[in-house]
């Protein structure tokens, strides 16, 4: 089952790096800058995280881990243009396997994505950027709460 998580949270990434454009891209903050360690742990509920990676310039995409490499959690994010968000947006919710539910309050335009029973991504606009926040290795509603408290922080940030 832990596969399945880190593949649709790959998947939800690499579509969103591959949609992103280039000039906007580059306009954005490095997501690193959004989201501090101590903002990722406290979205896994654990103690310390660490970054561990920060795709650099023309591709905006992190990934943090807790310290305890014992924990199977991790938050991930990619941002860019709104390209991503508005593909992502186009596509039809499927009942029981991609579930797409608006999410008010958070940027100009927000909504989360339910795949199975165990994922989660939450996908935002704000102005010309977009950006995706996942947050896998726990209780799908404790997930969507997180994405939606990093989303938050990560706005007033922009």
């Amino acid at each position: 089952m832990q596969r399945t998580r880190g593949m649709v949270g790959s998947v939800s990434i690499v579509l969103g790096l591959s949609l992103m454009g280039g000039t906007a891209v580059a306009a954005a903050p490095p997501c690193s800058a959004l989201i501090t360690p101590s903002q990722a742990a406290a979205a896994m509920g654990v103690s310390a995280a660490k970054l561990g990676s920060d795709l650099g310039p023309g591709i905006k995409s992190c990934v943090w881990y807790p310290t305890d490499a014992t924990a199977k959690k991790k938050v991930s994010m990619s941002i860019g243009d709104t390209k991503e968000f508005d593909a992502m947006s186009q596509l039809p919710s499927m009942p029981g396997r991609r579930e797409s539910t608006p999410v008010s309050g958070i940027g100009d335009a927000a909504f989360q994505v339910t795949m199975g029973a165990t994922n989660t991504s939450l996908h935002v606009k704000k102005g010309g950027v977009g950006f995706t926040v996942i947050v896998s290795g726990m209780p799908l509603s404790e997930a969507k709460a997180a994405e939606q408290t990093l989303a938050t922080q990560i706005l007033s940030k922009l």
